[in-house]
Formats: C-alpha cells, structure tokens, sequence
C-alpha cells in the first residue's frame, strides 16, 4: 500500500481514513480507491468520514469491486430503474442486454450497404448470367424492373433493416391482383438470396411472407373464340406474323415468349418438330414441340428458311389484333389462352400427360393440376379440323386447294380441312378422341 503523505487515523478495515486538516484541503479523506477503481471522499469532520467508509466496506463486501466506480448519482438512477422495469418483471440487467443489442445493431446496419447499392451489384450479377445464357432476358427485365421500383421507395434504408414486416407492406401497397403481388414477392425472393450469398444479410425476409393466390382453372377457348382470332389474323395486313405467331402457340403450345423469340430456321417440317432454345425457354431447358398436321397447314404458306417470327412491333400488331377479335379492357385478353387451349384439346386427343408435359417444358403434375377441363369428342375434333381461309395475299383457298379472288370469294368460303398421320382426317379422329379426366 503506498505510504499517504498525510496522517492515517484509520488503515483498517478497508477504506483508510486520512486526516488532511493541516492542507489546504482543511477534511478528512476516506480512500476509496482498490485496485483501480473508486475514488476519494472529503468530509469536514471524522464522523461523516467514518459513516462513509463503513457503507464502502459494506458495498465491498455485498457486490465486490465492480461498484467501486459508483457515484451517488449512479445508484439512484439504479434504484430508480428497478423501480421502473419491476412491473414488467424486468430487471436492469434485462435492460442492459436489450440496448446494448440494440446499439450493436445499429453499428451493424451502419455498416451494411444500402439497398440501391446491393440492387445496382444484383442488376450486374444477373446481366452477367443473360450474356452466359443462364437466364431468359424477359427474367431479366422483370426483375430489373422490380428491384429498381423498390429502389425508388426504400433505396436509402440499409438492407439489414428489411425484415418480413416491411416486406409485407410493401407488396401490400400495390393495388393488384393476389397473383400479381406474389410474383412481385418471389422476383423480391431473388434479390434477397442474392444478398444471402454476399453475406450482407442471414435470411430472406420474403420467406416470412405469405400470398394466398386462388388456384383457378385455365381459360379454354371455345372452338368459335379460336376461329375468330384466325380469322381475325388472316385479315390482318399482318398476317405473315400473326398467323404464324397464333398457329404456334394454338396448336404446338409454346408460351407466348418463346414463340416471340421463335426463328423459322427452328421450325423443321422434315421431322415436325419446332426446336425451343434454352435461352428462350422459361426453364432454361431446350426442348422440342411437336407440329401436329394442323399447324403444317396453317405454316406452310408463311414459312421461311430463317428470319424472327415476330417482329419488332409485334406488341402493337397484337393488340390491334386482339381489339379486332372483340376483346377490350371490360372483356380483357384472357393470359396464354392459346397455349392453355392447345394442352386441353391436345390432352382430349392423345390421353397422355407424360408426353404432354415433355412437349410443353412443364411437369406431370403441373399438367395434372391445370387441365382437367373435359373436351368433347366433337369440339375437340373441330378445333383440330380448322385450317387457313385465306392465303397469304388475301386471296381465299377453296377446299380442291386453289386459290380464288373477288366475287369468288363470297361463293366459296370453305375451311381446308388437312388429313392427319397416315391419312386419318377429322372424321375418323373424332371417333378415337375420348373426353379427359
């Protein structure tokens, strides 16, 4: 212990008592200094100076050095907050654990990067796996789209501060269709299993939350709502690309995207089959569907040895198309009718959804979910019994396969109807087609 320049009128117990009267300092000194910690009292006179050093020796004593650094101020802000969390069946030491988390989490989310930093890195990541051909590029533009929407609205908050809650409502702020702001949510999904596999976050907030989307049957088009949108094709100044366009996704059932991305030179009419690239295909899978008879007829006027299928106005020619089919924003265009449409009747001819599913890039039990829709023997050899009216100039084709123009044309108004495999026609198919189950 060192030696105290001024007399010690108490060494033990501890705390020693010093009289420092002779100084300036005019007091007695209790030390309540140990191994670091404490501090020095002054009193006027020896009594109070012994009072004290007695409740120091007794706090030693209950809770060990650790409170040596006390101050009266220190204790009753204690007390009080006991007083204050007893209620709540808390005790101070709750506290203490509870904010100091909190503060560690703000120091972490002050080193997260923020959301429009991550989304820039992610937009990257994913424009490197288009040029890879690992993801379709209308993926890629949803999801560009999406991310950068909610750039727009939480791009400042750190990506650590998404949690399920904030998810939730933020898709919840779109007034859409359930279906609509569940894609949202899984497109979300992506970016935050990015975000996972950079380590900046340790789930996916989007996992937490939950869409209920009512599974309703496809839309099967009517026999006659399929022969109005041909017709409606074959007027068109159009219709060397929406005939093609139409007929593909009717009667070989590619996805309205993969046909839009569709060069003649995949189109082979030696073996019948339209060759579907992975870099178009929805699954990033190649695969190939199957040109039944039917589409040969509506093809084979328009067909080409390379060169896109659609082209760039494609949309607007679409949708000048659709309005002439009498569809209109009260009697909207119902979505991928066509190749809804094409598995339905194709499943009523064939009775086999293994093969369906191959032809259409889909599972079994996706087939299975999706189309149960019965189709009758006679519907279902009517829709594979249609065939061009009208030639790729504008002239019509009688049923003899010449062409005819002007008043003919009023006269002779009859459907081709094209023979099958091994000459079996409509009529005959009809009898072997059986209604699905």
């Amino acid at each position: 212990m060192k030696v105290s320049k001024y007399p010690v009128v108490r060494a033990k117990p501890w705390p020693r008592i010093l009289d420092a009267r002779s100084s300036r300092l005019k007091s007695f000194i209790v030390d309540g200094r140990r191994r670091g910690k404490g501090r020095r009292y002054y009193f006027r006179n020896l009594t109070d100076a012994k009072v004290k050093a007695d409740q120091l020796a007794i706090e030693l004593e209950n809770f060990g050095t650790a409170i040596m650094g006390f101050t009266a101020r220190d204790l009753v802000m204690a007390k009080e907050g006991t007083v204050e969390l007893r209620p709540w069946g808390k005790t101070i030491d709750d506290a203490i654990k509870y904010y100091v988390g909190f503060l560690k989490l703000q120091a972490e989310q002050c080193k997260s990067p923020l959301v429009r930093e991550c989304v820039t890195q992610f937009i990257v990541s994913r424009q490197r796996e288009v040029e890879r051909n690992e993801l379709a590029a209308r993926s890629f533009t949803e999801l560009r789209l999406c991310v950068n929407q909610m750039v727009v609205v939480l791009g400042d908050l750190h990506i650590v501060e998404f949690d399920a809650e904030r998810v939730r409502t933020y898709v919840d702020s779109f007034p859409l269709a359930p279906r609509t702001r569940n894609n949202i949510r899984l497109r979300l999904s992506t970016f935050f299993s990015f975000c996972i596999s950079k380590k900046w976050i340790t789930t996916n907030p989007c996992a937490e939350v939950e869409i209920k989307v009512d599974n309703n049957d496809v839309v099967v088009l009517g026999v006659d709502e399929v022969e109005k949108i041909l017709r409606a094709a074959e007027a068109s100044k159009h219709r060397a690309i929406l005939v093609p366009y139409i007929s593909i996704c009717l009667f070989a059932g590619l996805r309205p995207f993969e046909c839009r991305q569709l060069d003649w030179s995949d189109v082979d009419f030696e073996t019948n089959h339209i060759f579907v690239r992975a870099k178009t295909s929805k699954k990033r899978e190649s695969r190939y569907a199957q040109i039944e008879p039917t589409l040969v007829t509506w093809l084979t006027p328009y067909a080409k040895t390379s060169g896109p299928i659609c082209g760039v106005n494609f949309r607007r020619q679409w949708e000048s198309l659709i309005a002439k089919a009498g569809y209109s924003p009260d009697r909207p265009w119902p979505q991928d009718s066509l190749r809804h449409s094409y598995a339905s009747y194709w499943l009523a001819l064939h009775q086999n959804r293994a093969q369906l599913a191959e032809l259409m890039g889909n599972s079994v039990e996706v087939i299975r979910k999706f189309y149960r829709q019965p189709i009758s023997k006679p519907r279902c050899a009517a829709f594979w019994a249609l065939g061009p009216r009208t030639a790729p100039n504008g002239a019509s084709e009688t049923g003899d396969g010449k062409v005819e123009t002007g008043a003919a044309r009023e006269t002779h108004e009859v459907s081709v109807v094209r023979f099958g495999r091994n000459g079996v026609g409509p009529e005959q198919a009809a009898t072997e087609v059986q209604t699905s189950r």
